[in-house]
């Protein structure tokens, strides 16, 4: 589930894989060798392969996926698909649509997101709330 937060995806892994928190922040490392098509899923840019990490689609798995999400300032943004791909929520640090991008549960790695994370008016998950502009 894409827009799962930290404690959600600790229980999900836990009762699905029998895995702790580590064996779980691991195996979410291998998102540094993975891209997402936007068309499919409705995550990423349109048109391209983008992936968690700079040049994804060279599919090297390494530390990237864990130094880009502490390196960086991400933004959380609506994304309007068309046809049968529902809209989605990302995370982003590049204004261009060019760069990387993260899921909720990703960030959920290094963020309590825990009651903030909503279904907007449109019926679309993953919307982050925030406590000083609870809109």
């Amino acid at each position: 589930e894409p827009h799962m937060t930290t404690h959600e995806m600790i229980e999900f892994f836990d009762e699905r894989f029998g895995l702790d928190a580590y064996e779980m922040t691991v195996l979410m490392g291998v998102h540094s060798a993975a891209v997402a098509h936007r068309e499919n899923l409705g995550f990423g840019n349109i048109g391209r392969e983008d992936g968690w990490v700079e040049e994804a689609e060279e599919y090297k798995l390494s530390n990237l996926y864990y130094t880009s999400m502490l390196e960086r300032v991400w933004e959380l943004d609506k994304f309007e698909n068309e046809g049968v791909v529902p809209d989605r929520y990302q995370w982003y640090f590049d204004e261009e649509d060019e760069g990387p991008i993260m899921l909720t549960v990703d960030m959920s790695l290094i963020l309590d997101l825990e009651g903030l994370v909503v279904t907007d008016s449109k019926g679309v998950a993953g919307k982050g709330m925030c406590i000083a502009h609870p809109e």
